[in-house]
């Protein structure tokens, strides 16, 4: 359908009718499966003795990185685990350049306020 025949339709459709059209067009936000594959790689990795698990399982946990961090997130959900990982990934050597931790605050407190509008929803 063309943007003039959209225009066309949807100022004839009620509003509840256009807000659910929209919705049933979303596409479904991949960060949060990423996240959590990314979690269970990075703590399998974490736990094991020795080097070979880094070096089989460091290209998907590479691959995983660059999603989270190159592809735009398209809903509260998606924006949440994409602050999550910097949270975590970055953690120590992303944070605390400013006094006070102010930088961490401040991610701390836009992680809160998106988690309560995916609550809400």
């Amino acid at each position: 359908m063309d943007r003039r025949k959209f225009i066309a339709t949807s100022a004839a459709l009620p509003s509840a009718a256009l807000v659910s059209t929209v919705a049933a067009a979303s596409v479904e936000e991949p960060h949060q499966g990423w996240l959590d594959e990314w979690r269970e790689i990075t703590d399998y990795i974490n736990s094991y003795p020795d080097d070979d698990a880094y070096t089989e399982l460091s290209p998907r946990l590479s691959e995983l990185e660059r999603l989270l961090v190159e592809t735009p997130a398209n809903t509260p959900q998606g924006i949440l685990a994409k602050i999550d990982y910097t949270i975590e990934d970055y953690g120590e050597y992303f944070f605390g350049c400013i006094a006070n931790d102010m930088d961490r605050k401040m991610l701390a407190s836009i992680r809160d306020a998106v988690s309560l509008m995916v609550a809400a929803v």
